[in-house]
């Protein structure tokens, strides 16, 4: 395994460790923990299967013009909506400094232009001084130890609910082996209409989704025709996802998702 640091420790933040294996890249925060992977042979790949599980608010949402994305780690997201979702317009909000200097050098995430910027700044904060609307919101904020507490408040989903369009959607990677889920649940649906838990197909991982309004309430059967249609313009296992719906999710005797 080929393996370096990038950058020291600046102002308590963790350094930056990159390593190779097996025609993969990985990104650590201070830690062996794996923040970011990469394919070197083909850089927008998702590779990490619980970004494949935060795709999954596209069985429930066409529209993903405007995007906000807390969080950048190697940029998989950003990237994958960069070259796949050409329509879009992706703002990244990095806290980091490193971070964004490490992804950009070995993990090919572009330069800012007129669809994408990387803004350096903590994600709370940033919310709080920019009044703009997103159809989709993703955060994917933890450090070397466990999910960042401040993107994880009742407050501050409440700022995202605030930040979305009228049928925006909040998209949050939430581990479940550090009994988060529940908690963080919990405060989402003091502020949203609706959520589904999407997991990802390597455990430890789920896709929580988080819809401002109710009004999308869908058949099982619209879920697998729309499944299989992602799955030809994507390829990111979509079918399963609506497998595994209904598996952690609540359902009517009618068969709609609510």
């Amino acid at each position: 395994m080929r393996k370096w640091k990038f950058g020291k420790y600046f102002d308590e933040e963790p350094s930056v460790e990159i390593s190779e294996k097996g025609g993969y890249r990985y990104m650590h925060l201070g830690s062996k923990t794996v923040q970011s992977a990469m394919k070197i042979s083909n850089p927008t790949d998702l590779v990490l299967d619980y970004t494949k599980a935060m795709m999954g608010f596209l069985l429930f949402k066409k529209k993903s013009e405007k995007v906000l994305m807390i969080g950048l780690g190697g940029g998989s997201l950003p990237k994958y909506f960069y070259y796949s979702i050409p329509n879009s317009h992706i703002t990244v909000v990095e806290k980091s400094k490193q971070v964004v200097i490490a992804a950009r050098q070995y993990f090919h995430v572009p330069p800012n232009d007129y669809r994408f910027s990387v803004v350096i700044k903590e994600g709370t904060a940033w919310l709080k001084d920019n009044a703009d609307y997103f159809d989709v919101i993703m955060v994917d904020g933890y450090d070397q130890f466990s999910q960042v507490e401040a993107l994880a408040s009742p407050d501050f989903y409440l700022s995202t609910q605030k930040s979305l369009t009228e049928r925006g959607v909040l998209v949050i990677n939430c581990w479940t082996r550090e009994a988060q889920l529940d908690k963080n649940l919990k405060n989402i649906k003091k502020s949203f209409a609706r959520t589904i838990v999407v997991p990802a197909t390597k455990k430890g991982n789920v896709a929580i989704l988080a819809f401002k309004s109710s009004a999308f309430i869908t058949a099982w059967g619209d879920l697998k025709k729309r499944a299989e249609f992602l799955d030809e313009k994507y390829g990111l296992d979509f079918k399963l996802m609506v497998s595994d719906l209904k598996e952690v999710n609540d359902y009517d005797t009618n068969g709609l998702i609510f």
